[in-house]
């Protein structure tokens, strides 16, 4: 925060002053803000962002914009501006996508080839973003993209066209929509200890369906407490066909 308890806006803030900003720092952006902080943890259940940002330590108008992409980092490229501030970066992605959240914090810098080096970083997600509640739980889906956001909770971006398994192992549950596309299946992870086979119907969103899920979290993975969801992600092998749900 400010003197005056307002967010620092992001527009004036460069790379370099992130590593002198106190954790919880309110950064403000347009309507959207973050606290800087430890970057994003996939493992305990972040999404993984789209985009990573780092300075050039070479280069003062110079960052390197990673586009992620599932288990690297390997699509990237440098971008010039004339000021190397978060805004500026944060305006370059969201002239090609947009920007939907961000943290700021410190990240192991991938270019430095020694692999130790930590560097000022900027994680950004971006849509389109679906509400779970507007994703119907009946029928085929060939217009779903983007990432689901159940309970304020990100997935993973929802990949059409290929059943892809998450960027995390071993999901708690895994939810499988009927060839009717009517009724779900819910079914435990391989690796949790308990065997769950459950069936639902009359689930009218995909907010319904996790919703219906959250309570057996704790039974596929026998604890005696509550648990929410941490991560998902939404599969289908193509237009048309069943959705698979993943859970952690």
């Amino acid at each position: 925060m400010s003197r005056f308890g307002m967010p620092l806006d992001a527009a004036a803030l460069d790379f370099a002053s992130v590593t002198q900003l106190r954790d919880d720092t309110q950064i403000a952006w347009g309507e959207l803000t973050a606290a800087k902080s430890h970057m994003y943890s996939p493992s305990l259940g972040a999404a993984f962002p789209d985009y990573t940002v780092f300075p050039d330590p070479t280069r003062p108008d110079r960052l390197y914009v990673f586009r992620s992409v599932p288990r690297s980092l390997d699509t990237h490229k440098p971008i010039h501006v004339g000021t190397r501030t978060l805004g500026a970066a944060l305006e370059w992605i969201d002239a090609t996508e947009p920007v939907w959240r961000f943290e700021v914090g410190t990240d192991l810098d991938p270019l430095d080839p020694d692999g130790d080096r930590l560097s000022p970083s900027l994680a950004v997600w971006t849509g389109p973003i679906v509400d779970a509640a507007f994703v119907p739980a009946a029928g085929g889906h060939g217009n779903l993209r983007g990432r689901i956001v159940f309970r304020n909770q990100l997935s993973d971006r929802t990949n059409i066209g290929d059943e892809d398994p998450g960027l995390l192992p071993h999901p708690k549950i895994i939810l499988e929509q009927h060839p009717s596309c009517r009724e779900w299946t819910l079914r435990s992870g391989p690796q949790m200890p308990s065997e769950l086979h459950e069936s639902g119907a009359d689930l009218r969103t995909l907010d319904d369906v996790l919703t219906w899920a959250v309570p057996w979290l704790a039974a596929a993975a026998d604890l005696p407490y509550a648990l929410e969801v941490q991560s998902f992600v939404v599969s289908t092998r193509g237009p048309g066909h069943p959705l698979t749900v993943r859970v952690w």
